[in-house]
Formats: C-alpha cells, structure tokens, sequence
C-alpha cells in the first residue's frame, strides 16, 4: 500500500508530522477533564443542605454557559487560560442545572 493509505484521526499534519499548534494528543485528556468538573459541579450542589432559590441555580447556569462559550472563542490561543475557563464553567454548569429542575 503506498503513502497515506490509512485513514486515521490524529492531530497530525498529512506526513505524519506533528500539529503545528503542538497540542496533538491533548483532546481526550481536556473532554476528560471537562466530564470530572461537571461531576464535580454535581457533587458540589448535591452536599448542599438545602435548596436555594431557582434564581440562583439558573444565573449559575447562565453564567456557565457564558464562560463555556468565551472559553470555546480562546480556544485557539495558546496557554492555559481556555482550558481553567471550561473546567470552571463545566463545573458550574453542573451545579446550577442540578440546583432546580423544575424552574
């Protein structure tokens, strides 16, 4: 079989060279971490003695998608920054639509 006759997903630049931003293998292990924050996000709520007012869990909520879609936009610039971001929002996001189901 001659050059390039797997198809695969990497993050790799066609000849097998690594991505230019130097992030290749790094998805999963950000995804990952978004998953834990959100459960942790639920955890967080679910120790709560009490309920607070579904005002609090839907700003909560608001304000994690905020941050999740600002986190999305800087994305693409280099640090780590983006990534503290999402997993503080992911986390948030957790809490708030845990908080109150019925609003």
């Amino acid at each position: 079989m001659g050059e390039g006759g797997i198809l695969h997903c990497s993050d790799a630049e066609p000849g097998g060279a690594p991505a230019v931003d130097g992030r290749a293998g790094r998805t999963g292990l950000r995804l990952g971490s978004l998953g834990l924050a959100w459960l942790l996000g639920i955890a967080v709520q679910l120790q709560q003695a009490r309920l607070d007012a579904a005002v609090v869990y839907a700003g909560c909520s608001a304000a994690a998608l905020l941050g999740l879609a600002l986190a999305g936009r800087a994305a693409w610039r280099p640090g780590r920054a983006a990534l503290a971001l999402a997993l503080l929002s992911a986390g948030g996001l957790g809490f708030g639509l845990t908080g109150r189901t019925s609003w």
